[in-house]
């Protein structure tokens, strides 16, 4: 088991919340809490160090999106993660960029 790590970066106007590690429901209020206190503008939520995230992480970014439309989740295409949101579909409802930069310019148009 990994433990959760769970930081706050900034990349210009946007705050990230990186996230590393086994994320449940041990985090999620941790979680829910970093993305509030990034949540003043655009905000991206890195998974892409996430190893495992159980269903309440899920809960947590759809809670956080439907507040803050400005929040866009990191989630490279070829991450182990990916083929969760697919069949939870949660994609249809979160803005999931596959890069960075992608993640970056979701959140920045979400904030306008």
């Amino acid at each position: 088991m990994q433990p959760a790590d769970i930081q706050l970066e900034t990349d210009g106007d946007v705050r990230i919340v990186v996230t590393a590690g086994e994320l449940d429901l041990s985090v999620a209020e941790l979680l829910a809490e970093r993305i509030e206190t990034a949540a003043s503008g655009p905000v991206v939520v890195s998974l892409a160090a996430c190893t495992y995230a159980d269903s309440t992480i899920l809960t947590v970014l759809i809670k956080a999106t439907k507040a803050h439309p400005a929040l866009a989740v990191l989630l490279p295409a070829t991450h182990r993660l990916r083929r969760i949101f697919e069949i939870a579909n949660v994609d249809a409802i979160l803005s999931v960029a596959a890069t960075h930069d992608e993640a970056l310019a979701l959140a920045r148009r979400g904030s306008k």
